[in-house]
């Protein structure tokens, strides 16, 4: 069946008295179409082009229907089709690798893998309890690391008591609440928070 070309006003008017749009095409070189025009041919299948869509402000109006819509909020998720927690470790830059893997043993850290180039240590992945800290050796961005670990009440005093004996400074300070700084060789600064702290102030 041979489709029949006619003007988007031909095609407007067919649609007023009801005809039904089988069989025609509409060319849309050249010409400006209505945003209300279009979106009337699209209602019975017919797609027009972007680019030739005209907006106006005029002919937005009023709709008292709008505002009696009884509106159903949906909450989507974007990565709802994640069905695993994702896997986080953080990272801190040390000028000495090695050095770094001692001291983090001090705390009560043990090592899981290295990595070395050249015989030398320049990464390796140190664990604690659940935290999985990577230290990677590059000496220009060194010491400005953080770690916030937040505790069960009277955790840090426990922690902090099983390691007394390794020489390790730790220091009270205020991050928004009372807080157990310690700092390693480097700089980089492991937090520790718990009620405990606060209820104790």
């Amino acid at each position: 069946m041979t489709s029949k070309s006619i003007t988007v006003t031909e095609a407007l008017k067919r649609l007023e008295k009801g005809g039904n749009m089988e069989g025609v095409t509409i060319d849309f070189e050249n010409i400006k179409v209505k945003a209300l025009d279009a979106f009337k041919l699209g209602k019975v299948g017919i797609e027009v082009p972007d680019e030739v869509i005209e907006y106006d402000d005029a002919d937005i109006a009023y709709d008292p229907d709008f505002d009696d819509y009884e509106w159903e909020r949906t909450d989507i998720d974007p990565i709802e089709d994640l069905k695993e927690n994702w896997y986080v470790r953080p990272v801190f830059f040390v000028s000495n690798c090695a050095e770094a893997i001692k001291f983090y043993q001090s705390i009560g850290f043990y090592e899981k893998w290295k990595f070395e180039e050249a015989g030398k240590i320049v990464a390796a992945q140190l664990n604690l309890n659940g935290i999985e800290l990577i230290l990677n050796e590059n000496e220009s961005k060194a010491g400005k690391g953080r770690l916030f670990i937040s505790l069960a009440k009277g955790e840090v005093k426990e922690y902090l008591s099983s390691i007394k004996n390794n020489k390790v400074d730790v220091e009270d300070i205020f991050w928004g609440m009372p807080t157990k700084a310690i700092r390693d060789i480097d700089g980089n600064d492991i937090l520790l928070y718990d009620d405990e702290l606060t209820t104790n102030k």
